[in-house]
């Protein structure tokens, strides 16, 4: 039997970007232990808030005035953090990880009355 200690701390947010980039960045870090550039922050979030698509693709080459290859280079390196995932029957097309699905379900939903918590069990090694 182990014992538990916590230690919490409230987050106050103003709206779903706010929170969003706040989940991305503790998750990045606790997951990755390196965090996510302001780019690769960017593309994520709009992924997760609209989904992998042709038209999420062109949104994101517009506001962050890019190119294709910018975008794939940004597509390529989340890809190899883990962030993204191959689609199962289309190779142009990409997948979030079960994490971010579970984060973007979670947090993004408007659900009036519920608690939301995100957990950091810490673990020594």
């Amino acid at each position: 039997m182990s014992n538990r200690v916590a230690y919490k701390v409230d987050f106050k947010y103003s709206n779903k970007i706010e929170l969003l980039d706040t989940m991305l960045s503790v998750y990045s870090i606790t997951y990755l232990k390196t965090p996510l550039s302001y780019r690769e922050k960017e593309v994520l979030r709009e992924y997760i808030l609209n989904g992998f698509s042709s038209k999420t693709k062109k949104a994101i080459k517009a506001s962050l005035k890019i190119k294709d290859s910018n975008l794939n280079t940004l597509n390529y390196k989340l890809k190899q953090k883990g962030f993204l995932l191959n689609h199962p029957t289309n190779q142009k097309q990409k997948e979030l990880n079960t994490d971010l699905t579970r984060i973007r379900d979670v947090f993004m939903n408007d659900e009036e009355g519920l608690q939301k918590l995100f957990i950091i069990n810490t673990i020594k090694i």
